[in-house]
């Protein structure tokens, strides 16, 4: 039997929302995958409960995503952890409630696009790869989390990256993080049953949220990934040295290094050139 797929993911919808091209792209990417989740819970955030009409806007593009399921959608105001806030409420405070594999997203890159200092195109290419690295491989997830391919993980994510002591000094300090391991840009897959499992056996903690940065970091507060079964893996369980990656300034030689060392990047150009192609 497999095992329920669960979309929890936060919408943040800004004054730019229809116009915003990482909305547009974030909204192609998961509307190629919408079928494989079992259920799904959104949390449309607004700076304002009054304004209706964005409101509107971001329950009409949750709904036009399709998907053979009901959709649970939650309205509420904005606040300074964003997609934190309904990290912790959609599963650090329910996660008892929660079973089989849960997948987290969020519309990431809405700020990105408007700033003019960053490579657009390397974000674009980021947000894409949180979808296809996640998302194209659901079966090896399944498999690693139900342990039928190896010893099962808790996480399993896009873009895991390690960081050193000294540059955690000065990069939204982790002073708590076991590994010095995170998924950069906060999308990923958990394992619930080896989850409750680890809360129960005392291996995880109790925690809040301290900062927007908090669900990007907390899979590498009690887990690390130097065996099968510590608990983070990716795809081909690539990890790479932050010092080495900038997703939001990369060229495309950059891009092509990393695709090789992630695995099947043929697979993933045709997936962003499928996407351009539909955002043009």
């Amino acid at each position: 039997m497999s095992m329920k797929k669960t979309l929890i993911y936060h919408l943040y919808c800004g004054n730019d929302f229809i116009t915003n091209k990482a909305n547009i792209i974030h909204y192609m990417c998961l509307k190629k995958y919408i079928n494989i989740f079992d259920n799904a819970v959104f949390t449309v955030a607004v700076d304002d409960l009054a304004n209706n009409e964005l409101i509107s806007y971001g329950i009409q593009w949750i709904m036009s995503l399709g998907g053979h399921f009901e959709k649970t959608i939650n309205i509420r105001k904005n606040t300074d952890l964003y997609e934190v806030d309904t990290f912790s409420r959609e599963f650090l405070h329910n996660y008892q409630n929660l079973d089989g594999m849960v997948f987290f997203g969020h519309n990431k890159g809405t700020n990105n696009f408007n700033n003019p200092d960053l490579n657009h195109e390397s974000v674009f290419k980021w947000i894409c790869g949180m979808y296809f690295y996640n998302l194209e491989f659901v079966d090896e997830v399944e498999g690693i989390f139900n342990g039928k391919l190896r010893a099962p993980d808790v996480f399993y994510g896009t873009f895991l990256h390690y960081f050193t002591k000294e540059r955690q000094k000065w990069v939204h300090a982790m002073p708590n993080n076991l590994s010095g391991l995170e998924y950069c840009g906060t999308f990923y897959w958990i394992n619930i049953p080896k989850y409750k499992n680890c809360v129960t056996m005392g291996v995880v903690k109790e925690v809040e949220a301290d900062s927007r940065f908090f669900a990007e970091e907390y899979p590498g507060m009690f887990f690390d990934r130097y065996a099968y079964g510590a608990g983070l893996t990716s795809h081909n369980d690539a990890c790479f040295d932050a010092r080495a990656i900038d997703l939001y300034q990369m060229g495309d030689d950059r891009w092509a290094k990393l695709g090789v060392a992630m695995g099947d990047y043929e697979e993933f150009t045709a997936f962003i050139n499928e996407i351009n192609k539909n955002i043009q």
